[in-house]
């Protein structure tokens, strides 16, 4: 009898847990969704969305795929980012409050005509909505959809979209393309011609005959990079018939990119100056559109500016062995299994840890300031068959630097590097600072403090 009774219990209290689960939970949470779905001034899924269109822009999106593109009035790209925001605005506007279900006149409203209409189609129906005037406080809108006649308080939000122009929306890149895919570059000026081409990691100036030269990474991605970025300012003419005008027939400056990954051959051109802006052209479209001054100065540019002109590649902390060839002795130092300097000629000893890394920073920082000889025959009347100066460094008994100082000349030395066989100059001032004394690299043990 006992067991019937706890079993009766047990069945009673599983119910009542149900009807908590399914009624009080369930239904609690069904209710608040279906006062959310009626909240909403447009119920909608965002992704059965296949067109919108606003009106009195004229302006149609539709669903190309999984991105949105301009169809009307002219066929573009579009800033996706800007039609979703619109569309999320769209899906997120409530009906704040209800102004009237029976309105006078809709024209009190700015709804007759209305200001602007956002129509979508989804799945098989089509919904609008009309926006009028702001409410006296400007914090709403006066808004209604559809036929029905209800005048609805929503955010302004939905006004800040409706009111872009064709501008806002279409996409305003000037090349499309990404840096890590481009292969080849050409700058064409009237006066010149700079062709670089990408090895591996690194960029190379390639000119006659063959020859090629290390280019400057940094500059020659600085360039790509701010055409990438730049947007176009104006869109000034979609079919431009005379494109002499524009000085685009005989432009001041050329970019080509050959891109990877059959991206094919892409080509900006650049015209006539307008304001702080050039009128320009991406070949594989029509629009001609004016593109700001500060991306265009970045073409403007030569072999010596686009050059590397370091004399070696590394970073200080990577290397392990460092060797000072100077007029009066030869330092060698090399890193530990802890890690720290040690000193091994002229003498041994522990090093500075700061003072090597020092030195060996300023050796990778050595810079060419004016290119002397590109082939030297001879190295001889440089000074640099035997150099007054020769700083040589190791990364795990590789060598990753061996830089030569030769003769002086007024504020400059004769030098050549590893990253080209040109002789070259580099400041006076650069090398001295490896003008140092034993005391400067060793450091004094116990006894002698």
């Amino acid at each position: 009898m006992r067991f019937r009774n706890t079993g009766l219990l047990l069945l009673i209290f599983g119910a009542l847990l149900a009807y908590v689960y399914f009624v009080e939970i369930k239904g609690k949470e069904k209710a608040e969704r279906i006062k959310e779905r009626e909240s909403k001034l447009l119920v909608f899924e965002k992704d059965s969305l296949k067109t919108v269109f606003l009106e009195p822009a004229g302006i149609k999106f539709q669903k190309e795929g999984a991105e949105w593109r301009i169809t009307e009035p002219i066929r573009s790209k579009t800033e996706n980012w800007v039609i979703n925001a619109l569309i999320n605005t769209l899906s997120d506007a409530k009906k704040e409050r209800t102004v009237t279900r029976s309105p006078e006149s809709l024209a009190d409203y700015g709804l007759a005509p209305a200001k602007y209409q956002i129509i979508i189609q989804h799945e098989d129906q089509a919904d609008t909505v009309y926006l009028g005037d702001k409410t006296p406080t400007g914090t709403y809108v006066f808004a209604r959809v559809n036929s029905d006649s209800t005048v609805y308080a929503t955010q302004t939000a939905l006004l800040t979209h409706a009111e872009k122009d064709l501008f806002d929306f279409r996409d305003k890149t000037v090349l499309d393309f990404e840096t890590d895919d481009v292969e080849r570059v050409t700058i064409k000026t009237p006066k010149r011609k700079i062709a670089l081409r990408k090895e591996g990691e690194k960029w190379y100036i390639f000119k006659g005959k063959g020859q090629k030269l290390l280019a400057d990474n940094f500059q020659v991605e600085q360039i790509l990079n701010g055409i990438r970025n730049a947007k176009a300012k104006q869109f000034v003419e979609e079919t431009p018939e005379n494109l002499s005008k524009y000085g685009l027939t005989r432009p001041a400056y050329e970019l080509e990119l050959q891109v990877t990954d059959d991206g094919g051959l892409k080509k900006l051109i650049i015209g006539k100056a307008t304001g702080s802006a050039y009128y320009a052209r991406d070949i594989s479209r029509d629009p001609v559109f004016t593109v700001d001054s500060s991306a265009v100065h970045k073409l403007n540019t030569s072999e010596w500016d686009l050059r590397e002109k370091r004399l070696s590649d590394f970073y200080s902390y990577q290397i392990d062995y460092i060797e000072l060839r100077l007029p009066d002795t030869t330092y060698v130092c090399e890193k530990d299994t802890a890690n720290n300097w040690q000193v091994l000629e002229p003498v041994r000893g522990k090093a500075k840890n700061w003072k090597i890394s020092s030195l060996a920073s300023s050796v990778s920082g050595l810079k060419m300031q004016k290119i002397v000889d590109e082939n030297p025959s001879s190295l001889k009347k440089y000074g640099l068959d035997k150099p007054s100066y020769q700083f040589i460094c190791k990364k795990e008994g590789e060598e990753v630097a061996n830089i030569k100082i030769g003769k002086r000349k007024g504020d400059y030395y004769y030098a050549v590097g590893t990253l080209t066989p040109a002789v070259v100059l580099v400041k006076k001032e650069d090398i001295e600072k490896f003008d140092i004394s034993l005391n400067d690299i060793l450091e004094k043990s116990s006894e002698e403090e």
